[in-house]
């Protein structure tokens, strides 16, 4: 009985490795960038360019006036940090759920 219950406890423990290790993807240098694009850090790009980290802008000048609407620094700050905290398709699910498809008001010929 001792022996078949020791024999219990090495099943499963033991795992055959290639001549390469365990690869290690999320050091890969692609993406490291693709995180740091997502989390909104800085970064140097495939080209070797430094891409600085994202900040928050100016108010905007467009007629529906957006910016106007959300009136606390405080807000603009937790919107922006929560936004880059999410993972990429998360953000693309925020995104196209704000997004609102409208018919075109006038076709114009060229």
């Amino acid at each position: 009985m001792e022996s078949s219950e020791s024999d219990e406890e090495g099943v499963g423990t033991w795992r055959k490795r290639s001549k390469r290790g365990i690869s290690a993807s999320d050091q890969y240098k692609r993406n490291v960038i693709k995180k740091a694009r997502v989390q909104g850090k800085e970064y140097i790009n495939h080209k070797n360019n430094q891409v600085n980290k994202v900040e928050i802008g100016p108010a905007c000048n467009c007629k529906k006036k957006w910016y106007d609407k959300v009136t606390e620094e405080e807000d603009r700050i937790s919107i922006f940090g929560k936004f880059y905290d999410m993972s990429k398709n998360e953000q693309d699910i925020y995104l196209q759920g704000l997004i609102e498809r409208r018919d075109v008001a006038r076709r114009r010929s060229k």
